[in-house]
Parts: C-alpha cells; structure tokens; sequence
C-alpha cells in the first residue's frame, strides 16, 4: 500500500499542552479534547485495525479492509510491509489485533489460520503459535497481559452435527477465558453479558451452512486487560467498571446515568454503510488482484432494538497507565467520539473528545494513536503525546 520511501516525512503539529486525564483540585472530572495530533502520517489506510508502538517509536499498523500488516517509521517517514498473505511459514490469512509481547515482539492475531504469527522488534515475521484445543470456531477479539497470556470470550456454542443451534439465541453471557501459551493451561476468570444473535442453519446433518451474526446495538459487555493481568470489566446494565484481580477479589465501581438514545431509521442505515464499508477486500489467488467483496445484505434478518446501549464494546481501551477508556454511543450523523475515563477503582475522571469521524487505535508510552476518516473513506494515522 505504502511506497518504499513516503513521499514527504510527517506533518508534524504543536502536541496538545495537556497532561494526561486526572481529576481538578476540587474533585471535578477533567474534559480533554484532543484536536491538534503531534504528527500524522502522509499516506493513507483504507480500515486501521490495530496500532502497536514498539520502545524506539516505530508503530506496526494492520489493516482490515486491505489485509495488510505494515512497519511504520514515524522519524524517517518510511513504511515497509510485514509477512505476507498465505498460510506457510511467516504468513497470515487475515491481519487482525496486534498484542504486545515482551522485547518489542508482537503477536498479529489471524483467526482465518486459527493462530497467532509472531512478530519480532526488526519487523520480521517468524513462527506460529496454533489456538488451544477447545477454543470452539476461533478466538475472535484477543487481550494479552505482561507475561503473554491470552484472555478471550468463550464461544456460546461448541459447534459439531447434533450442537441445537436454535438455542443460541437464548444465551446471554459467555465465560472469560486466560489461556498460557507456554503452558497450554485454560482458566476460566468470569462471566460477560453477549449480544443477542441472530442464528439461521440450512441443510442436513452432513451439509449444513450456519449463518451467526450478533443484532446490532445489542446490549453486551466489555472488557479489557492491564499488563499485570487485572480485568477491567464494562457492565451494560447500569453502566458501571469492575475490576478483576489475579486473586479473584472483585472492585466495584459506582453506577453512571446515561440517556438512551433511540434506534432510527437513520441508524439503521447508518450501520449498515457501516458493515460494508469495514469488509475486507477479496484477493485473488495466483495473481494477488484485489477486488471488492460480493453484496450482502447485512440487514436480513435483523431485529433492532429500541435504544443503543450507552458504550460500544469494541470501543475500550486500558492506557499504560491504568485509565480506562469507553467509547460512548452517539446519535446518527454525531461525527464527534467521547470517551468516559475511569480510575483503578472504577471511578469515572474524566473524558476526552477527539475530532469529527475519529477513533482511538492504539496507546504507546504517553501517546494515543488516532485514526481519522476523511470525505473519501481514507483513513488517516495520527499520533496525540498524552
């Protein structure tokens, strides 16, 4: 996607002068507004998944729609692919999260090749680590702690010719799994709340086609994990933090008022362009052409609920530090993301505001990594110093 040389080096701004997100001396909660990025990449992304900031400042950047893993160099303006597409030695099927792991090497999720291809600091791609047994049709949307282990959700349905599939839509929480790669041992931490489904299975026992999709805005849980393996759990229902230690002691954080915002048809339309905009392009085998995937039409089947829930799961993220933070659900046509900040102790602190059509990727060692889409769909890198 990139040339070998950027053309240019970085549009480089004045870094917001404001420290990181705290509380005021009289105990109210700060509001940040990040507007000025410290730099922004020269060239575009088509769907930034996942920004990874190794120790020396250079970022490894995975791309959704493009299925492309890219090493960035944010000082000399460069950019050079990382492994390739296939499924042999130091290829990935699908570029998806990018999880830190110890000395700059990284793991690159790839769920299409049920394995994690590891990444190492010079950029190259070396060995696979294979799912665990057990881990039903994949591990979709991986977290990793500071000694490497894996968490996920566990999947509502283990799969296989007599599995009931019409039940799935009645099941409402899955666990949380931790997983050890070294060690290959399973634990399981806790219950989340999931999405509703919508489940339709056609053909008989030994040819059948399931189709699974979650409905849109359902409520559901979120999570993420800290370095040191504390889970910070986002509950739907009344919209608090918990917090999970090692141990098993559970901190509750207090609950937060929100006001629902109602479904419209805007909405609908509004995540649907959505759906295909995020699809990967196609790319054919021999050749390497890239094409647009087939239509689909993403709201067959669909139920809609009344109101959105008051954050989007996939919208959570734990600084270096320890602050939490929540992407707040908006309205159709509301272009301006808000994130809610929450202390160690569940306690909301702050929030932050970043510019119209924007969203936060990635943390690194005082820095947020935005990606911004502009008029044409492209989207843009930024870096903000926290």
């Amino acid at each position: 996607m990139f040339p070998t040389r950027i053309r240019g080096v970085l549009a480089l701004a004045a870094a917001v002068a404001t420290p990181a997100v705290g509380q005021t001396r009289d105990g109210k909660p700060l509001d940040l507004r990040l507007t000025t990025p410290e730099a922004e990449f020269v060239e575009p992304f088509t769907v930034v998944t996942a920004v990874r900031e190794l120790s020396d400042g250079r970022v490894l950047v995975s791309d959704l729609r493009e299925n492309t893993l890219s090493l960035l160099d944010f000082r000399s303006g460069t950019a050079r692919p990382v492994g390739r597409t296939g499924q042999g030695p130091g290829e990935f099927a699908y570029a998806g999260t990018l999880l830190p792991l110890p000395g700059d090497w990284t793991y690159l999720h790839d769920p299409a090749n049920r394995r994690f291809l590891k990444i190492g600091p010079d950029g190259k791609a070396g060995e696979t680590v294979s799912f665990p047994q057990g881990s039903g049709p994949g591990i979709m949307n991986p977290r990793i702690d500071g000694k490497g282990r894996i968490y996920f959700q566990a999947p509502p349905f283990r799969g296989g010719p007599d599995q009931d599939l019409s039940r799935l839509g009645q099941v409402d929480s899955a666990p949380i799994l931790r997983w050890d790669p070294g060690t290959r041992r399973v634990d399981t931490l806790g219950q989340v709340k999931i999405p509703s489904m919508n489940v339709k299975a056609e053909g008989g026992r030994n040819q059948r086609m399931v189709m699974i999709r979650a409905q849109p805005f359902a409520p559901q849980d979120g999570w993420a994990v800290a370095p040191d393996g504390r889970i910070a759990v986002v509950r739907v229902g009344d919209y608090h933090v918990e917090w999970w230690e090692p141990d098993g002691r559970r901190m509750v954080g207090p609950a937060y008022r929100h006001e629902p915002i109602k479904v419209t048809e805007a909405d609908k339309k509004e995540w649907a362009e959505g759906m295909r905009s995020a699809r990967p392009v196609v790319r054919v085998e021999g050749g390497g052409r890239a094409a647009p995937p087939p239509p689909m039409d993403f709201t067959e089947g669909v139920t809609w609920p009344e109101v959105k829930p008051p954050f989007v799961d996939q919208g959570i993220f734990l600084t270096p530090e320890g602050q939490l933070w929540v992407l707040r659900t908006r309205r159709a046509g509301d272009k301006i993301p808000t994130y809610d900040v929450f202390d160690r102790k569940g306690t909301k602190i702050g929030t932050v505001t970043l510019r119209p059509s924007s969203r936060v990727v990635g943390f690194g060692k005082g820095t947020v990594y935005v990606a911004r889409t502009d008029e044409d769909d492209l989207q843009w890198l930024e870096r903000y110093r926290r």
